[in-house]
């Protein structure tokens, strides 16, 4: 094996393990934007379930005085 093909092999296994972690780093980033996406949609449950128990408390009748 040549110098010329040690040096070949070196640069495809650098480039191979730098595809790795961008891939790795990608996955990250899809799944933090997933966590992100799920807690938007459960704050924006949550928001619905408090207007609609303002709305509950607003149509029920007064007992006061």
């Amino acid at each position: 094996m040549t110098s010329a093909n040690v040096s070949q092999n070196l640069e495809d296994a650098i480039l191979d393990l730098h595809r790795c972690q961008l891939a790795q780093q990608q996955q990250r980033i899809t799944q933090g934007h997933r966590r992100v996406e799920v807690e938007r949609q459960r704050q924006v449950e949550i928001n619905q379930i408090i207007e609609e128990w303002k709305n509950e408390d607003a149509d029920a009748p007064s007992y006061e005085g």
